[in-house]
């Protein structure tokens, strides 16, 4: 089997990080992903620098696709990423969650 490239993991990786990211942000971890994709939690460092940087990598790809889920759980925790949405597409996300 070929290895995969950096760049080739990291759609990988936040596919994964979202997924995690419906349970709360805070939940998207370095190691907790790379046991996910059965990779390093290097590989994931490589490819997104800092759980800092990968949270943020997984909010702004939410908002992106309009990841409801994920959207709901950063309008909770008060997230930077969804702060200009408008009221009504907030108010959606959160009732998602309890959907």
């Amino acid at each position: 089997m070929k290895r995969k490239s950096p760049g080739e993991w990291k759609p990988v990786i936040l596919a994964t990080a979202l997924q995690v990211a419906q349970g709360g942000l805070a939940l998207v971890t370095l190691r907790g992903i790379a046991r996910r994709c059965e990779i390093s939690h290097k590989q994931v460092a490589v490819s997104f620098g800092t759980v800092e940087d990968l949270r943020a990598a997984v909010a702004a790809e939410a908002v992106r696709t309009g990841d409801r889920a994920v959207m709901g759980r950063l309008v909770i925790d008060k997230h930077p990423a969804v702060e200009n949405l408008p009221g009504d597409v907030r108010s959606a996300c959160v009732e998602a969650l309890a959907g």
